[in-house]
């Protein structure tokens, strides 16, 4: 095949420089990526959402069908391509008893894992550990320890649920939560499995010296930093974080502990807010890049029990030691479920929805950006309909790889498919989708956060069952805001097509061949579709590079 070489491509991208110094490098508002919203008549909501190898997303959350007497929830499940279009919708159950899928992690293998809760198995069984293939198919299902539908004192919805993600050994770590008793007592649980979902160890960690022993666990994750030796002989450790009430305070306290493969604690903290009154706790984490632990919960008055925190807190403590470093405390703002992620910068984003008040007069969805060092404030944008009755809630948010951006999903009344609807925002790297959107300038505020040692006895547990899975694929109506095309040649997701998505188009071009990143099967810079990178795709390329700013 024949090149183009490189000096003629340069010398097109210097007749243009022009064109590029009169229009900026700001995006514009009329650039359109999208959002979008699916549904039926019934309740559809989703809480986790991942990227794809193929490019695309993939999601989970829950479907509520209304019942005699009640409702009855079922695990729902999608995957999209790289534009949102649907691939499959199905609904997940067992043989009985209601379920809500609230993890979802694409493993090396390419299947999904699914970390749900289920009312099957009683107060013994609750955790729902399912395995899918790339098409949906369930290829096994766990029930293992835990109970169902717990409330918490920070709930995104009526329980903390169940985390579940693969490690670099294919192994699959999943933590929640059982009740103990009447009251206020409950035990953290964290589960290994493997690939083929026998259980490799259960550990339970009940808290010492308090009155009642109460440890709730949100989210696991794979701890990553200079000091872990690496390989098969080296398993890795994990971080959990949760909250627990701290009985000499007279408050909650988030909880991050650092425990190895097998379940040992290494170290245990809990993190206590300076103001007497204010709980915090810690519904969700990321590992950053020098293997510390950044977590989002909620923080304001709670009576014990009681689901009354609402705003939030992001904090971030050594991942080795566990010492506090800082926290940035977020007014009129509750963050989603599991929902923080190291972006692009090593900044910080956070995924949820602005409340009611000075800031909206709506529940909005909303990505909020701290940056690395401090956690200062960087940036913010809302998303939804914006007008009275709106109510469009942010569940979770993942920068999107390779193809740049972001993608939030949710819940939204404003799709007219049903209330609530699936809601799917796709913004730029500049939190910009192009429409219904706008700038939120929160309250923040710096506290410096107590920490004690949180002392713990940590049991095995044992308990797990094959349970098959029930799946139907479901129909969902969708519709579209605001979304013209794709824009082809936007290789970095930011709403221009400049000098940085050359660089990237000039790497893959030298490969000729797609994709250039092994975890992928897409290659964002094939702008034709036909398998390689060549002058055909340059071509394309060129115009839209002439154009500058997305359509």
């Amino acid at each position: 095949m024949q090149r183009v070489d490189h000096s003629k491509i340069g010398r097109s991208l210097c007749r243009l420089v022009g064109l590029v110094a009169a229009c900026g490098f700001a995006a514009s508002a009329d650039a359109q990526v999208f959002q979008r919203a699916y549904g039926t008549q019934q309740a559809e909501v989703q809480l986790d959402i991942v990227d794809t190898h193929e490019c695309g997303y993939a999601s989970v959350g829950f479907r509520t069908i209304a019942v005699t007497g009640g409702a009855f929830n079922t695990t729902h499940a999608l995957k999209y391509d790289r534009d949102g279009a649907l691939i499959w919708s199905y609904v997940y159950n067992t043989s009985q008893g209601q379920t809500v899928g609230y993890t979802i992690d694409e493993s090396r293998s390419k299947d999904f894992l699914i970390g749900a809760e289920s009312a099957f198995g009683g107060n013994n069984l609750g955790k729902w550990l399912v395995r899918v293939d790339t098409n949906g198919v369930p290829q096994w299902s766990r029930l293992m320890a835990g109970t169902p539908f717990l409330a918490s004192i920070a709930p995104t919805q009526p329980s903390l649920g169940v985390s579940a993600r693969e490690l670099s050994t294919k192994d699959i770590a999943s933590v929640n939560r059982r009740q103990v008793g009447a009251g206020f007592g409950r035990h953290g649980l964290l589960h290994i499995n493997s690939p083929a979902g026998a259980l490799v160890t259960g550990r339970v960690y009940v808290p010492t010296g308090v009155d009642i022993a109460e440890l709730d666990f949100a989210e696991v994750r794979e701890a990553k930093d200079a000091l872990l030796p690496v390989g098969p002989n080296f398993p890795p450790d994990l971080f959990i974080v949760g909250n627990t009430f701290d009985e000499s305070a007279g408050r909650y306290a988030a909880v991050v502990m650092r425990v190895t493969n097998s379940g040992t604690v290494i170290w245990a903290r809990k993190y206590i807010h300076p103001d007497p009154g204010v709980s915090i706790t810690a519904d969700g984490f990321a590992v950053d890049p020098l293997g510390n632990v950044t977590f989002a919960g909620r923080r304001g008055p709670a009576v014990r029990g009681q689901l009354s925190p609402k705003e939030t807190i992001v904090a971030r403590v050594d991942g080795v030691t566990g010492a506090f470093d800082w926290a940035t405390a977020i007014d009129d703002f509750s963050a989603g479920y599991q929902a923080v992620e190291y972006v692009r910068n090593r900044e910080i984003m956070v995924a949820g929805t602005v409340t009611s008040g000075a800031a909206a007069p709506v529940r909005a969805a909303s990505i909020i950006k701290l940056g690395f060092a401090t956690g200062a404030f960087v940036d913010a944008q809302l998303y939804g309909g914006l007008a009275a009755g709106d109510d469009e809630r942010g569940h979770d948010a993942i920068e999107s790889q390779p193809w740049g951006g972001y993608a939030l999903i949710g819940q939204t009344n404003n799709g007219g498919l049903g209330a609530p609807d699936l809601y799917f925002v796709k913004p730029f790297t500049t939190l910009e989708s192009g429409c219904l959107e706008r700038k939120f300038d929160p309250t923040i505020k710096r506290p410096e956060l107590l920490v004690k040692d949180l002392p713990l006895v940590t049991t095995f547990e044992q308990a797990a069952e094959p349970v098959s899975v029930i799946n139907n694929f479901l129909e969902l109506g969708q519709k579209v805001f605001c979304f013209k095309k794709p824009c082809l040649g936007d290789l970095n997701g930011d709403g221009l097509v400049d000098d940085t998505d050359f660089t990237i188009f000039v790497v893959a071009y030298d490969f000729l061949l797609c994709p250039t990143n092994p975890a992928f099967t897409c290659c964002p810079a094939d702008l034709n579709g036909d398998g390689q990178v060549d002058d055909l795709d340059f071509s394309i390329f060129v115009v839209n590079y002439d154009d500058l700013i997305c359509p």
